[in-house]
């Protein structure tokens, strides 16, 4: 099972400028490598968390017992940590699976 959302988000606000009875669009700024950051970061923690809570990660960060070891290996995490160059960086410096 893949578990997925199809969202749609508005990139900024509606407001009636000067009461008037017509919505004006106002769009918002993308956000910038901080805030991106910021929230990847949230995220992580949040995840790892979850999996301490779970009991699927160990003092070191490795999981201790990957359920996805046996039945599909190429996901499985045991072997090799996740970890990824800073945004900004090249893409060649990110991880490939082989």
């Amino acid at each position: 099972m893949n578990v997925h959302f199809y969202s749609i988000f508005l990139d900024g606000v509606y407001a009636a400028p000067d009461n008037t009875d017509t919505p004006e669009f106002f769009p918002l700024p993308a956000p910038d490598d901080h805030e991106i950051a910021r929230v990847a970061a949230a995220t992580a923690r949040g995840i790892i968390r979850l999996l301490e809570r779970r009991g699927l990660l160990s003092d070191h960060g490795a999981t201790a017992e990957d359920p996805l070891q046996d039945e599909h290996p190429l996901l499985a995490a045991r072997d090799r940590p996740c970890s990824y160059p800073p945004l900004g960086s090249s893409t060649a410096d990110r991880p490939r699976l082989e």
